[in-house]
C-alpha cells in the first residue's frame, strides 16, 4: 500500500505513523467531510488468520471500554477485504518521556482507575508499559493498543499455554513463565508497579542483556529498591510500587482499584496544572472534578472560592459552561446515558472544549450532584447577569456554533460579567434548578445562544420548555450555595 493520498473506504489516507509487528497507523480523513483520525490495519504482508483474528478482537474489546483515559475507537469496518479500527488523533507524548514534567503518583492513579475500568468489562490488557501509555498536553494520560489483551468474557481465548506475550521487561513472572492465557487483574496490578518503578527511577524494574537473563531475574530476583537508585523518589511510592512487584499474585493490591485509592492524594501539585511547560501569564488551570477551564488574567476570585467558580450575587457560579469532555468524564464512571449526538457513547472528536448540549434537565441535574453542585436558579442567574460589562458586537448577530470554552475563547470583555461569569447572555442556553410556572413537566432554561442575538437574551432570558428536551443550544452549569 504505497502512494499517498489514497481512497479507503469512506477514509482517504494521508501516509503512515508508524508500524508494528503486525499492524500500522495511518493518518486518514473521512471522505466525506470530518476531522483527521488515526487509522490502524494489519500490515499487508501479514496473512496470518490468528493475527486477524486477534486484529479484530482488540477492535471489539477496546469499542467495549468508554473511559476519559483510554484511547476511544471511534469506527470500525472493512474496505478492499482488510478489517481497519480508527482513533482519535491524539497529540500525546509516551509516558516513558511525560514523566520529566508532570507528577507520577496522579498520572498513575488515573492510569490504574481507567485499568480496573477494563478489568469490569473482562479485558486484562496484558502489555502496559510507558510507550503504550500516551500523556495529553494538558497531563491527562491516555491508554492505548489492546492488541494482547485478554477477554475474560469469552471461553475461547486465541493465546495458549506456553505462548508469551508481551515486553519482558514489564511482564509479570506468570507471564513470562508461559502463562500469559491465565492472566487476570493482578498481571496489571504488577505491569503497573513496573510502570511506576521507571517512572521513578528511569529504568524497568529488571533488565539483562538476554531474555534468558532477564526471566531469570523476573521470576527469582527482588527488584532493587527505587530509593537506592533515586533517594529523592518518594517512599510512600516506593512502597506502592514493590508491592505490585511482588512474585505471588496474591500478594499484589487485589485489584488496580486498589492501587489507585493508595495513590490517591501523593504528590498533589499546589496549582491544578502539573509541570511548567507553559508562563504564567498563559496559564489553563483544569478545576479538579468540575473541570472548568479557568484563564489566566481574568478577574480576581476570593481565596476561598471553590475550583472554577466565581461568587456571582447570591451563589457560587462555574465561571463557563460544563463542557462536553468534562460531561464525558461523568458518563465514563457513572454509566449515564450520553447524549444522542454522540457515537456509541464517545463525543464528536475536536469538541471536547464546546459546552456540553442535547441534555435533558435531569440529566444537568446528575451530572451536578456528581461533582458535589447543583443547578443554579433563574433568580440566580439574573442576579450574575446583572454585572455584565458587555456583550460585544459580534455577539449580537447569529453564529454557526457554539464557541469553544478556554484559551481559544478570544472574545476577551465579550458576554462577561463584572464578576467573571461568561457566556451568560449567548453561547448556549442553560438549564435551572427554578420551577416552572406553567407545570411540573417543564422546565427553566435561562440565556440565549448561538442561533440567536444574544441582545434578544437580554431583553427575555427565560423560557419554559419540556424538560426532556434536548438541543444543540441548550447546555448548563453548576451553582453552590454560600
Amino acid at each position: 500500500m504505497t502512494g499517498y493520498p489514497r481512497a479507503f473506504g469512506p477514509y482517504e489516507l494521508l501516509g503512515e505513523i508508524a508500524r508494528g509487528a503486525i499492524g500500522r497507523v495511518l493518518r486518514a480523513r473521512a471522505r466525506e467531510g470530518g476531522g483527521e483520525v488515526a487509522l490502524k490495519m494489519l500490515r499487508e504482508e501479514d496473512p496470518d488468520p490468528a493475527a486477524s483474528a486477534r486484529f479484530r478482537r482488540e477492535a471489539e474489546m477496546a469499542a467495549r471500554l468508554r473511559h476519559p483515559n483510554i484511547v476511544p475507537i471511534l469506527d470500525a469496518g472493512e474496505a478492499e477485504g482488510r478489517f481497519y479500527y480508527t482513533m482519535p488523533l491524539l497529540k500525546a507524548t509516551p509516558l516513558s518521556e511525560a514523566v520529566r514534567t508532570f507528577p507520577v503518583a496522579p498520572l498513575l492513579e488515573k492510569i490504574a482507575r481507567a485499568v480496573h475500568h477494563a478489568h469490569e468489562r473482562g479485558v486484562i490488557h496484558r502489555d502496559l508499559k510507558p510507550t503504550n501509555i500516551l500523556v495529553l498536553d494538558d497531563g491527562e494520560p491516555m491508554i492505548a493498543d489492546f492488541g494482547i489483551a485478554r477477554d475474560q468474557r469469552r471461553a475461547t481465548q486465541l493465546t495458549t499455554a506456553g505462548e508469551l506475550l508481551g515486553t519482558p521487561a514489564y511482564m509479570a513472572p506468570e507471564q513470562i513463565a508461559g502463562m500469559a492465557h491465565r492472566a487476570d487483574p493482578r498481571t496489571d496490578v504488577y505491569a503497573l508497579g513496573a510502570v511506576l518503578y521507571f517512572a521513578l527511577t528511569g529504568r524497568p524494574p529488571f533488565d539483562a542483556p538476554s531474555f534468558p537473563e532477564l526471566s531469570a531475574q523476573v521470576l527469582q530476583a527482588e527488584p532493587v529498591p527505587p530509593r537506592a537508585l533515586d533517594p529523592a523518589a518518594d517512599p510512600r511510592l516506593e512502597r506502592i510500587c514493590l508491592r505490585c512487584l511482588r512474585k505471588d499474585p496474591s500478594d499484589r493490591y487485589p485489584s488496580a482499584m486498589d492501587l489507585a485509592e493508595d495513590l490517591r492524594g501523593i504528590e498533589r501539585p499546589a496549582s491544578t496544572r502539573r509541570g511548567g511547560l507553559v508562563p504564567l501569564a498563559a496559564l489553563v488551570a483544569v478545576a479538579a472534578g468540575a473541570g472548568t477551564l479557568l484563564i489566566s488574567g481574568a478577574e480576581e476570585t476570593p481565596a476561598n472560592s471553590p475550583p472554577g467558580m466565581v461568587h456571582a450575587g447570591t451563589a457560587w457560579l462555574d465561571r463557563c459552561e460544563v463542557t462536553v469532555g468534562e460531561y464525558f468524564k461523568f458518563v465514563a464512571a457513572t454509566g449515564h446515558r450520553s447524549p444522542p449526538n454522540w457515537r456509541n457513547g464517545v463525543p464528536p472528536r475536536g469538541k471536547e472544549r464546546r459546552p456540553v448540549t442535547h441534555v435533558t434537565r435531569e440529566d444537568a441535574a446528575a451530572y451536578a450532584a456528581w461533582v458535589g453542585k447543583r443547578l443554579p436558579t433563574a433568580e440566580e442567574m439574573r442576579s450574575a447577569m446583572r454585572g455584565m460589562t458587555s456583550i460585544g458586537a459580534s455577539d449580537l448577530v447569529c453564529a454557526e456554533t457554539a464557541l469553544d470554552i478556554g484559551p481559544i475563547d478570544v472574545m476577551e470583555g465579550a458576554d462577561i460579567t463584572s464578576s467573571g461569569v461568561r457566556h451568560l447572555a449567548g453561547n448556549v442556553a442553560e438549564w435551572t434548578a427554578s420551577e416552572a410556572s406553567a407545570g411540573p413537566r417543564l422546565g427553566v432554561v435561562f440565556g440565549g445562544h448561538w442561533r440567536a442575538p444574544s441582545r434578544a437574551c437580554l431583553e427575555g432570558p427565560i423560557q419554559e420548555i419540556p424538560s426532556d428536551t434536548r438541543e444543540p443550544t441548550i447546555g448548563f452549569r453548576c451553582a453552590k450555595s454560600k
